[in-house]
C-alpha cells in the first residue's frame, strides 16, 4: 500500500499508514452471501453451510442444493446484489 506518486505522498495528500492492505480473493472458489469467507473446497464449504447457515435459516439439512456459476469481478467489486437476493430467494 505504499506505490503512491512520491509527490502525493510528500505532500501528506494519503497517510499511507492508514491504508489497508488489498484482500486478494482466490481465482476460484465457493462463495455464499452469509459466509464469513470464499471457501477453498466443498468439503470446508459444506462444513459451514450444515453446521452454522443451515440452522441459523432454518432450511432442512436434506433440502436440494443449486450451484451457480458466477463472475469473481461481481463478487469482488460487492456489485452482487442479484446473486444474494437469487440465493435469498433459493433459501426461502
Amino acid at each position: 500500500a505504499g506505490g503512491y506518486v512520491p509527490s502525493v505522498v510528500a505532500m501528506n495528500m494519503i497517510d499511507v499508514k492508514s491504508i489497508m492492505e488489498p484482500v486478494v480473493l482466490p481465482d476460484m472458489g465457493i462463495w455464499h452471501p452469509c459466509a464469513p469467507q470464499i471457501f477453498d473446497s466443498t468439503q470446508e464449504y459444506n462444513e459451514w453451510y450444515e453446521n452454522v447457515h443451515l440452522p441459523l435459516v432454518g432450511v432442512a439439512k436434506d433440502a436440494p442444493s443449486v450451484g451457480v456459476v458466477l463472475q469473481k469481478s461481481h463478487i469482488a467489486t460487492k456489485d452482487d446484489g442479484h446473486y444474494v437476493a437469487m440465493v435469498q430467494e433459493f433459501e426461502r
